[in-house]
């Protein structure tokens, strides 16, 4: 982590933690690990936390994806019957070369 001209106070508070911080030993950090009751919780909420987020920026990324990747495309109108027609034949074809490949591997 290395300071830019665009950071924004919350990212300077963080490099001014890792600053802080970085330089204390493993025994010290282990320390507060093993003697705060709570730690085991914290780092579970901490896990928590960064899933969330994880999360929540996985599925934008996802939503933005999807947008770009279907832009300009038209939906089909058919019946359920035709779709399932259409795709068993392309799921059938990509079975079909899927496992001649894995036969080439063995």
């Amino acid at each position: 982590m290395t300071a830019s001209e665009i950071d924004t106070k919350g990212y300077q508070s963080l490099l001014s933690l890792k600053d802080n911080t970085a330089g204390d030993s493993f025994d010290l950090y282990y320390g507060l690990f093993m003697y705060n009751p709570n730690s085991i919780e914290e780092l579970e909420r901490l896990e928590e936390a960064f899933s969330s987020v994880k999360q929540l920026l996985f599925n934008r990324l996802h939503g933005v994806v999807r947008k770009e990747l279907f832009k300009g495309c038209k939906m089909v109108e058919m019946t359920s019957e035709e779709h399932d027609r259409i795709a068993a034949s392309s799921q059938f074809i990509t079975h079909t070369v899927g496992r001649c490949l894995g036969e080439m591997g063995e």
